[in-house]
């Protein structure tokens, strides 16, 4: 729902542009911008993204969503919430399809008990499996 939108016969592209709000039956999802492309079958939300599942809450600044292939990708920084764990990240993507995310860019996850930092997070929820990469750097705090 929204009150302005435009739609581009030519391309088959939807727009709004003051505010939208998409609802399933899994999901709720709100934004400032939003497009639809019927060709690709992409969805682009931009501004305040926040999308609620009744598992998981999902802010961020842009997220792209193919329905195809079920796979969401996160540009900006997002916020991604559930009763135990919060992840962060400022690039990253998630197949719906294959419960496998990537993530990189500032990414960590914060549960109960641990904290884990890596500029690559990869995550399979199926084998519930997790690999973390990290550069490791050392700063020389002496000074002649």
């Amino acid at each position: 729902t929204t009150h302005h939108l435009d739609y581009n016969t030519r391309e088959r592209i939807g727009y709004y542009f003051n505010n939208g709000e998409i609802i399933d039956k899994e999901n709720v999802l709100t934004s400032v911008q939003g497009s639809y492309i019927t060709a690709t079958k992409d969805l682009l939300f931009k501004q305040n993204v926040v999308l609620v599942n009744k598992d998981y809450v999902i802010e961020t600044d842009t997220l792209k969503h193919n329905t195809n292939s079920e796979t969401s990708f996160f540009f900006g920084p997002t916020v991604i919430t559930n009763k135990k764990n919060m992840l962060y990240t400022e690039n990253g993507w998630y197949n719906k399809k294959t419960n496998i995310g990537q993530f990189f860019e500032n990414s960590y996850i914060n549960t109960e008990s641990r904290f884990i930092y890596g500029n690559n997070l990869y995550y399979d929820g199926n084998t519930k499996i997790g690999i973390i990469h990290f550069l490791a750097f050392m700063v020389n705090t002496m000074h002649k």
